[in-house]
């Protein structure tokens, strides 16, 4: 991100609550964006989508049409969790 460093030394993007809690930028991960209600579905939509990149590959290499259904079967739950979050969250 423009004005971030992961040095110690000051950032000039605005602060999140998480990195006012931690007291410096570079001592946040990527996923700022973190919750209490996401942090418990974090491993499983990234166990997701490899399975849906998973079944893309099996897809293409074998032409089995199963595993095209099983990714699309996989990227509608990852979306209809991904809603519920924000639900939950209050957007």
């Amino acid at each position: 991100m423009a004005g971030d460093t992961h040095h110690g030394a000051r950032c000039s993007r605005p602060r999140s609550a998480r990195q006012t809690e931690i007291g410096r930028c570079g001592a946040v991960s990527k996923r700022e964006w973190n919750t209490l209600v996401r942090e418990p579905w974090n491993v499983l939509i990234h166990q997701s989508l490899q399975a849906i990149d998973r079944h893309n590959m099996l897809w293409i290499s074998s032409g089995d049409r199963w595993h095209l259904q099983q990714a699309q079967v996989l990227r509608e739950y990852v979306s209809g969790l991904k809603t519920w979050i924000h639900q939950q969250e209050g957007r």
